[in-house]
C-alpha cells in the first residue's frame, strides 16, 4: 500500500468545467483510492499572463494556490487545472502541460495535449482526456503519495516527458 498523506484539492482555473474537474476526482477516488475533492473554482491572478508569449505564467499561480491552501495539518495537495496555455519561467520550454511546486501546488493544462501524431493530426477527445488523466495523476503520485520521477517511458511519473507522444506511452499507473 502506498503512503497517505493528507488531502487533494482539484481547482478549476477561469473556465475549466467544473463538472470535467468533478469527473477527474471521480477517477482517482475510484482508481487509487484518495481522499480528493474540487474546490471552488479560481481565477489566474493579476500579472500571469505573458503578453510576448500568449501564455500563462505556472509561477504565478503556484504562488497564488500557496496562499490559497497553506502548509498544515492535514497536509492539502492544490493541483489547478487551466485551459490556458503554459510556460514556467525555471525552464527554457517553450510551453509546459503541468508544473509543480514544493511537493504541494501544481498546474495541469490539457492546451497541447491535442497534438496527435507529430503535430500534424488533431488528438480525438478520449486521447486528450487520457493524456490529461495522466499528467493529473503524475501530480498525485509525487505530491500525495511522495513517489519520485520514473526513467521508465511506460510510466505515469515517467521525467522525460516532451511531447504528446510520450503521454501516450505512459501507463495510468505507478
Amino acid at each position: 500500500m502506498l503512503p497517505r498523506n493528507g488531502r487533494i484539492y482539484l481547482v478549476p482555473l477561469d473556465e475549466f468545467p467544473v463538472d470535467r474537474a468533478q469527473a477527474l476526482a471521480a477517477h482517482f477516488r475510484a482508481t487509487f483510492d484518495v481522499p480528493i475533492d474540487v474546490a471552488s473554482p479560481m481565477a489566474w491572478p493579476d500579472g500571469a499572463h505573458d503578453d510576448r508569449r500568449g501564455q500563462m505564467d505556472t509561477s504565478v499561480m503556484l504562488s497564488h494556490l500557496e496562499a490559497a491552501f497553506p502548509e498544515g495539518h492535514p497536509r492539502a495537495v492544490a493541483i489547478g487545472l487551466s485551459m490556458r496555455d503554459l510556460f514556467n519561467p525555471e525552464v527554457g520550454w517553450n510551453y509546459v502541460f503541468s508544473y509543480r511546486r514544493n511537493n504541494r501546488v501544481a498546474v495541469v493544462s490539457p492546451v497541447r495535449m491535442d497534438r496527435g501524431c507529430m503535430g500534424v493530426m488533431p488528438a480525438d477527445e478520449a486521447r486528450v482526456l487520457s493524456r490529461l488523466k495522466k499528467m493529473v495523476g503524475k501530480n498525485i503520485g509525487i505530491m500525495y503519495f511522495g513517489l519520485d520521477l520514473s526513467p521508465d517511458p511506460g510510466s505515469m511519473l515517467y521525467r522525460n516527458i516532451g511531447g504528446p507522444q510520450e503521454l501516450d506511452a505512459m501507463s495510468e499507473r505507478f
